[in-house]
């Protein structure tokens, strides 16, 4: 990550002119000096600040794409259920169908077996 220093103003003549107080007006090169490093200080905090707050902005979006596939996962596994249970239904359904059927072919045979009864009680 690259940074940009903010330009800092260098004293461009260290003698005053005449009738001033040059030592109000000139800034020493160690004051100079103190305040690039001040200025330095500052645009490396702001840096890191800049560091650490994408840092935090990947760590949410990668909290956020776990959360968003594990809830899919458990979508699928619920659709997976609710199909087997829909099989189950319709097998239950075939069964209660099958069992009505052979009620109803039992009913008749019972039917035939007493007219065939009378038939050969009649004889």
């Amino acid at each position: 990550m690259s940074a940009r220093l903010a330009c800092l103003i260098h004293a461009a003549n260290v003698h005053s002119e005449p009738g001033s107080n040059p030592s109000k007006n000139a800034v020493s090169e160690e004051e100079q000096r103190k305040l690039e490093e001040e200025e330095q200080r500052k645009v490396e905090e702001q840096i890191k600040l800049e560091q650490v707050a994408e840092e935090q902005r990947k760590t949410t979006e990668e909290e956020q794409r776990k959360k968003v596939e594990k809830l899919e996962k458990e979508i699928m596994e619920r659709n997976r259920l609710i199909e087997e249970q829909k099989k189950q239904l319709a097998s239950y359904g075939e069964s209660e169908n099958l069992q009505k059927k052979l009620s109803e072919v039992t009913k008749q045979l019972g039917g035939r077996k007493k007219l065939q009864q009378r038939k050969t009680n009649r004889k």
